[in-house]
């Protein structure tokens, strides 16, 4: 499954930068790229859809060569200069929109997959989460495991993703 396939799809610009902070940094422990995904997307840009992007075919004409590759991604990033927070808002809003597709029905294992993927943002205003130990969250344990707070949750994080990606839609316009 490539993720650059799912942000294309849900309309989002695949920038340099993207592909970069996916090839070379974990996102909530997760590797979302290898250079065999991107060359994959890449080839399906020029042979399936006629894209004349000369940086996708010099990539194309070097697959062979993992380490050229990487070295031209982050050449092509720096001349792009796209925002990375969007383009790490974009890798979250994929992997949020995984985890949520994997969640558990079981509300205990549930909560605890949604804590464990936003424990690096839980302190971020932005989070959604709410977690009973920390500050955000005023629901005590009894409330906080129920299938009706666990459906709330749920909930929130499809709205996060929405607004989201209206955000990074607004935001790449300008």
């Amino acid at each position: 499954n490539n993720p650059l396939f799912e942000i294309e799809s849900i309309g989002l610009n695949i920038t340099w930068t993207l592909i970069e902070l996916g090839l070379f940094n974990s996102i909530n422990n997760t590797s979302y790229l290898n250079v065999d995904k991107i060359i994959q997307y890449m080839e399906y840009k020029v042979f399936e859809q006629n894209s004349t992007n000369e940086e996708f075919i010099s990539l194309i004409c070097i697959k062979d060569s993992d380490e050229e590759i990487k070295k031209l991604i982050k050449k092509y990033s720096q001349m792009e200069g796209a925002d990375k927070d969007i383009q790490l808002k974009k890798w979250i809003v994929v992997g949020l929109k995984r985890k949520l597709d994997m969640l558990s029905d079981r509300v205990v294992d549930g909560l605890m997959d949604l804590t464990e993927f936003w424990l690096p943002y839980i302190n971020e205003k932005w989070c959604p989460h709410k977690y009973h130990n920390l500050n955000n969250c005023d629901i005590n344990p009894s409330e906080y495991f129920t299938q009706e707070n666990y459906n709330k949750l749920i909930k929130e994080n499809i709205n996060w993703i929405n607004s989201q990606i209206q955000l990074i839609h607004k935001l790449e316009k300008m």
